[in-house]
């Protein structure tokens, strides 16, 4: 049998490389586009998990408010004091349950700052202060007190957030 060159007599199946490229940069651009979109869903997400977690923790110390009649010190006895990282006495009271999951997402997995202030009776007010670990930016403050008020003159209760330099309800960020 003799060998015969075969010729190309019509198109070939299969892509050619300027097909090939016109592919790869509509993928290109798709994910150009998306994952800015994507990063900032996540970062809402995160905030959103932040403060659910904030208003637990606002619920706690109101509950441990209306149990004990005082919310927990921040000064001695040591075994009474509030502590920033394990969150005791409201997690060994059981009135706060995941501590551990909470704090792993707050920066240096503590409360930056709780206070307590003896205005009008002891240890009748309370302050907390921390920032996410994810995105240091968000100041989150929760807050029963009057030591500091809302641009309306009103106490501070509940969950804050900062934002552009205001203290805003978290709901108002939502």
């Amino acid at each position: 049998m003799r060998w015969k060159p075969t010729y190309r007599t019509g198109r070939q199946a299969g892509f050619t490389l300027i097909e090939m490229m016109v592919v790869v940069l509509i993928i290109s651009l798709a994910a150009a586009l998306s994952i800015p979109a994507y990063s900032r869903v996540l970062r809402t997400s995160r905030r959103a998990a932040l403060v659910a977690d904030a208003r637990e923790l606002y619920s706690a110390l109101m509950r441990y408010h209306a149990d004990r009649g005082s919310f927990p010190t921040e000064d001695t006895p040591p075994e009474k004091r509030f502590d920033n990282q394990t969150l005791s006495p409201l997690s060994t009271g059981g009135y706060f349950n995941n501590v551990t999951g909470f704090t792993s997402k707050l920066m240096y997995d503590r409360l930056l700052i709780y206070v307590a202030p003896d205005v009008g009776a002891r240890d009748s007010q309370f302050l907390t202060i921390f920032r996410s670990k994810v995105d240091p930016s968000i100041l989150v403050f929760v807050a029963h007190t009057n030591i500091l008020l809302t641009a309306d003159g009103k106490w501070l209760d509940g969950v804050y957030l900062t934002s552009g330099g205001h203290l805003v309800p978290a709901d108002a960020g939502d």
